[in-house]
């Protein structure tokens, strides 16, 4: 990820999702693969089960939430990217420049490499199934 938001917003253009082939209008960016799709629950899910075996983490670029995936559960961690004051601007409603937050990237590369995303309890309280279709 690159460390000012920004630069990864610019990135983006309508392109086809993969997955249900409507124009991707809320791009969302798998943190394993680097791989594009629309932030569609059911789209995101195939593809998690394509690139992680069914665990999936993706960043919902218009809101800059990390979408948590395993199996048909999902939920929104939060954001990698913090204002100069050391909070989120969901949804870009703010507009102030957001960083790469080493400290929270790292929380998220630690959820996935000890495979702790099903016993978070964070995780868990906010876990929503699939059939949710509330994205």
């Amino acid at each position: 990820l690159p460390a000012l938001f920004q630069d990864l917003l610019q990135r983006y253009t309508p392109v086809e999702c993969t997955y249900c082939r409507n124009t991707i209008t809320q791009h969302t960016l798998c943190l394993l693969c680097g791989g594009e799709m629309c932030s569609e629950t059911r789209c995101c899910t195939n593809h998690a089960r394509e690139c992680g075996a069914g665990t999936g983490l993706a960043l919902v670029i218009p809101t800059t939430s990390v979408l948590l995936l395993r199996g048909e559960r999902f939920c929104f961690w939060g954001s990698p990217y913090l204002d100069d004051h050391g909070e989120e601007d969901v949804e870009l409603r703010r507009g102030k420049a957001l960083h790469l937050n080493r400290e929270r990237y790292e929380q998220l590369r630690q959820l996935y490499v000890t495979h702790s995303i099903e016993q978070d309890t964070r995780v868990l309280l906010l876990t929503s199934f699939v059939d949710d279709e509330f994205l």
